[in-house]
């Protein structure tokens, strides 16, 4: 019960089943469609130690993507004001407020949709989910998830995810309850993991590899890397006066890590456009 209770909040309602080795009996597998023998068009972003630092990654990951001449819409769960996407986005979306749907508009990337939470937020992601896997490649829908695992098994299967951590214990072992829920939900998801300003690249990357070694011994699932986050000034300014940080300017070590995450990100799904 130590480990359960140090899960922190959304773990504790289902953690017997999640933390649990026990597989769920073949009646709630589910059955798998033509869908999940396609590649992923929706992205979970998850991080259960932050909401703001989740909403920031999503804003600047889709960025990124878009960057790369992909299609993105983003699906932002996260309905406080000042930790969702719409405020890490606030000076470059359009309308600035009053819309059910604003739009990013920047010159010399396709525009981005962006769709804010709602009382009936469930039923827009499905739809959502839908129309991503009827666009085929070159499209992403974004979804900034809250940190709320019945999210995840009330949300619509099919989707790949990127969980985001400290070296921490409290939150790596959220992340092995998220990849453990994610394998039941849909063994096919491909899941990655980022590490949010570790103090080196080293301690991040052993600190994967022990990650996903276990992930792979206990789970049979195969977690993915995309490197370390840096933060630095910069990031913290951007943050406080919501603009993106991929946007700035002025030399970055965190904007140099969150291109290089999302790079990282298509190489995996060989969706990188021709150079």
């Amino acid at each position: 019960m130590e480990q359960v209770n140090r899960l922190g909040r959304g773990i504790e309602d289902v953690s017997r089943l999640y933390l649990s080795d026990t597989p769920r009996s073949d009646g709630d597998k589910g059955e798998k469609g033509e869908a999940a023998l396609r590649r992923r068009r929706v992205v979970r972003i998850i991080n259960p130690g932050s909401a703001l630092m989740g909403a920031f990654f999503t804003a600047n990951f889709s960025l990124e993507l878009a960057r790369h001449r992909h299609r993105v819409a983003i699906f932002d769960g996260e309905a406080h004001e000042t930790d969702g996407v719409e405020a890490m986005l606030r000076n470059v979306v359009y309308p600035e407020s009053g819309a059910e749907v604003l739009s990013v508009r920047l010159y010399g990337i396709p525009d981005i949709s962006l769709y804010r939470a709602r009382p009936d937020g469930a039923e827009r992601l499905f739809e959502l989910a839908r129309a991503a896997q009827s666009y085929g490649e070159g499209f992403w829908l974004v979804v900034n998830t809250p940190h709320r695992m019945d999210d995840l098994v009330q949300g619509p299967a099919g989707f790949d995810a990127v969980l985001l951590s400290t070296l921490e214990t409290s939150p790596l072992l959220q992340c092995y309850a998220y990849v453990k829920l994610i394998r039941q939900i849909d063994p096919d998801s491909r899941i990655s993991l980022a590490f949010i300003d570790p103090a080196s690249d080293a301690r991040a990357m052993d600190a994967f590899s022990r990650f996903s070694a276990f992930a792979l011994e206990r789970l049979g699932a195969c977690v993915d890397y995309l490197g370390r986050i840096v933060r630095d000034e910069l990031m913290d300014r951007s943050i406080a006066d919501h603009r993106p940080l991929v946007l700035c300017c002025e030399p970055s070590a965190a904007r140099e890590s969150i291109v290089a995450a999302s790079r990282a990100f298509l190489q995996q799904r060989g969706a990188l456009p021709p150079e």
